[in-house]
């Protein structure tokens, strides 16, 4: 008891900092007597950002979350420490005040640099008794030996007392040797000029988020221009050195809406007193309701509301605007014309839509769907029913900005970007779809574990199964108690995982929590931390 307590987690992005700045925090309050000694380890070095927000790609990338939304602080942290603890519009307002306008969508590099200056202001203020290092490094094996993990990466091998895996959605994503698709990030290395020519032809498998960007890639990072025309659109300016075409196509043909502009969209203040009813109603729902009639039905109702105070597009109600949106054959013309109605309401130039009603009442019920559905919330009968209708939903509420639509529809209309139904014969492919949260690598620690019997998924193909801790369950449905799994590797058990806030879900604190409480107990304590 009187060694430190040793903790590594696997992973340098959001969630491990959310880790590090919880423990330290937890331990603070326990000052245990004990040493706590914390290692991170990430492939990319970039601690707190990981490869997604990255402090160096290009700012034509942007996020498809409002500055407002983001705050990296637990509440705990801005109550002891308000003047270092700053949301991203205050860290914006310090640093770069021509972006901290709270409805703007920023450069993901600049979140990239928040993210790592909050990791530095996590270590720079631990208390007494904690330390933190930070190790740029893939691990390669994690196995147990005896009671404690033993890691390995290329130069060493480690023992802890306990590990936390947070590897993101795409950290450990398995290698198919006869898949000979790019993948997107990071931009600059997969989608260079030396790879893709201007004598290219392109194909895009996947027409989401991560498809803009490398659209974008293609032509504003290759000094392509977007003009301002006097209709509010955008013409595209050619610099000669994208590819020849890029054919975009996708197993539904559905494109992701845009979200609205806050600044000039006319949505009205009344629907929060709507959202914020419907969201205490899903909370209301006794044991036994369905998805997806309790759940839909109080989604559509919702939106149906919404609409009626607007008094526009009352000659159908929503849940027939969403039945035509899932009917019917998507083809460029109609993609196209779509994108081109939903951004007039999204940047003000026409009253809301039924799909900004939709969006705004999936957006904000949400947070009572999450707490609702997970941790077995919902049966394994309706999972799969619930799944396709979220990622429906995803199309519709969780799109690109206003202006990144804008962009995209000025690469159609000029041409560069082309819709089809199916791959190019000779294209070069890129793979633009999000992993599944079952993708990772044999060879991974995700996999080694499984390998194991050290953790289960929910499902065949589907993430793995932990508690309200992050704990994850193993064989005989044990809990590993000095074992954690946070992110999209447990997405299904866990739902929402692809965010930034602190609110949504509250595993990594609770797993922190516990941490510091198995550090502090006694032999005996332990063994009764654990049969619980």
């Amino acid at each position: 008891m009187n060694k430190p307590y040793q903790i590594a987690i696997v992973g340098g992005g959001p969630r491990a900092l959310f880790a590090v700045e919880r423990l330290a925090l937890e331990y603070e309050d326990a000052s245990p007597g004990r040493g706590l000694e914390v290692t991170v380890l990430d492939t990319t070095g970039q601690f707190g950002a990981g490869n997604i927000y990255a402090p160096g790609q290009p700012s034509y990338l942007i996020m498809n979350f409002a500055t407002r939304h983001i705050d990296v602080w637990s509440e705990e942290s801005h109550r002891r420490r308000s003047s270092t603890r700053l949301t991203l519009t205050e860290w914006l307002t310090r640093n770069h005040p021509t972006f901290s306008d709270p409805d703007a969508y920023v450069p993901r590099s600049l979140v990239g640099d928040y993210l790592m200056n909050a990791f530095s202001i996590v270590l720079d203020e631990l208390p007494d008794g904690m330390s933190v290092s930070l190790i740029k490094a893939r691990v390669s094996d994690l196995r147990k030996v005896g009671e404690r993990w033993e890691l390995t990466t290329p130069t060493k091998t480690s023992r802890f007392d306990s590990v936390l895996l947070a590897t993101g959605h795409d950290g450990w994503r398995h290698a198919d040797p006869t898949d000979f698709s790019l993948r997107v990030y990071p931009v600059t290395q997969f989608l260079s000029e030396r790879i893709i020519t201007t004598e290219s032809l392109v194909g895009i498998k996947g027409f989401g988020l991560t498809c803009i960007d490398a659209c974008l890639a293609l032509s504003e990072g290759r000094d392509g221009k977007f003009a301002d025309l006097s209709d509010g659109d955008r013409q595209y300016v050619e610099s000669g050195r994208e590819p020849r075409s890029i054919y975009v196509y996708s197993r539904s043909g559905r494109p992701m809406l845009p979200k609205p502009d806050r600044r000039r969209a006319m949505i009205p203040n009344t629907w929060d007193s709507v959202w914020e009813r419907y969201s205490r109603a899903i909370s209301q729902l006794g044991p036994h309701y369905s998805f997806p009639d309790d759940l839909c039905r109080l989604l559509w109702n919702a939106a149906d509301e919404a609409v009626a105070i607007t008094g526009n597009l009352q000659e159908k109600t929503t849940r027939e605007w969403f039945d035509e949106w899932m009917n019917g054959v998507w083809d460029a013309e109609r993609i196209f014309k779509q994108l081109s109605v939903s951004l007039s309401s999204a940047r003000g130039d026409a009253p809301p839509s039924h799909e900004i009603a939709i969006a705004e009442a999936w957006r904000n019920l949400y947070p009572a769907l999450v707490r609702k559905l997970q941790h077995g919330g919902l049966p394994v009968t309706e999972r799969e029913n619930y799944e396709g209708f979220a990622s429906e939903m995803e199309r519709i509420a969780f799109g690109p900005p206003a202006e990144n639509v804008s962009k995209m529809l000025a690469l159609i209309d000029c041409g560069l970007v082309q819709l089809c139904d199916k791959p190019l014969p000779g294209a070069i492919l890129i793979d633009a779809r999000i992993p599944s949260p079952s993708a990772w690598s044999p060879t991974s620690p995700l996999g080694l574990l499984e390998e194991k019997g050290e953790v289960e998924r929910i499902q065949e193909e589907k993430g793995i199964r932990v508690d309200s801790n992050a704990r994850p369950f193993g064989k005989a449905g044990r809990l590993k108690l000095n074992l954690g799994v946070v992110g999209r590797a447990t997405e299904g058990c866990v739902i929402g995982n692809d965010t930034l806030s602190r609110t949504l879900n509250k595993h990594v604190d609770r797993w922190a929590s516990q941490e510091i409480q198995i550090l502090s107990a006694s032999p005996k304590e332990s063994m009764s931390l654990s049969a619980a």
